[in-house]
């Protein structure tokens, strides 16, 4: 009986403190199916701050010059499986834009069914938009893990000296690690970062965006996004980034 108390208070103890308050918002974005369809897509586009309170737009970075212009098709066919969502996500770099793929094509009556091989009309105003690289990074030659953690979560705590080893090997090898913390307040991060500090970018999604963007609903959740901007790995839960098995996986990420 003591054996089974102490499995449930476990279980409730991680759940408490593993889930982002997802409050008023979308349950469905937030799950392990959501972020599974992103491997193997572009990375979504986000907007967020550093913790000087400069906007940050994580745009479609791995582009070899910063003045590059991305060109977007006219249409494009809908494949298996296809929502708005992921089309706005990955053509127009924001999920968020569904409504405007929706308003472009009036032959759609239910935008939760879209059938495959139909051809969608993508609007002529967001048929293109420039690309832009993150603050001192040089875009023709990196590759990121892109992080999301908190500072009330005690995995993303233990996984911070994995995360610092690892960008202080691989960082002169064109790996950037890019930490969002989902903090409310960024005064908060300012004081967790005196104490965990890290060696690495760390921006602030106080409005759960980024975590939106890509599904998040369990801290701490990280991304591989190779050199052109696609999600080629995602992992959910602690990881230890220095052991010989995540080691092996990073060399081999570089080197797609």
């Amino acid at each position: 009986m003591k054996n089974i108390f102490r499995i449930t208070l476990l279980v409730l103890t991680l759940l408490s403190i593993t889930f982002l308050p997802i409050t008023n918002l979308n349950a469905e974005r937030f799950s392990p199916w959501a972020i599974e369809r992103l491997v193997g897509k572009k990375a979504p586009e986000f907007t967020v701050n550093d913790l000087s309170g400069n906007s940050v737009s994580l745009s479609s970075f791995f582009i070899p010059s910063s003045n590059a212009q991305e060109s977007i098709p006219e249409e494009y066919i809908v494949k298996k499986g296809d929502t708005l969502w992921d089309i706005s996500a990955s053509l127009l770099k924001d999920p968020f834009l569904w409504p405007k793929l929706w308003k472009a094509n009036p032959q759609i009556k239910n935008p939760a069914l879209i059938s495959p091989g139909n051809s969608i009309r993508i609007p002529s105003k967001e048929k293109s938009r420039r690309i832009s690289p993150l603050p001192g990074e040089d875009v023709t030659t990196k590759a990121i893990l892109l992080n999301f953690w908190a500072t009330w979560c005690p995995y993303c705590r233990e996984e911070r000296p994995y995360l610092n080893s690892l960008y202080k090997e691989y960082k002169d090898r064109g790996l950037v690690i890019i930490a969002v913390s989902t903090d409310r307040s960024p005064r908060k991060v300012k004081a967790y970062l005196k104490r965990v500090p890290a060696d690495f970018v760390i921006l602030h999604d106080e409005n759960k965006e980024a975590a939106r963007a890509y599904g998040v609903f369990a801290l701490p959740t990280s991304f591989l996004i190779d050199r052109r901007g696609i999600i080629r790995y995602k992992f959910m839960g602690l990881r230890n980034w220095t052991n010989s098995e995540s080691k092996k996986l990073i060399e081999k990420f570089l080197k797609e």
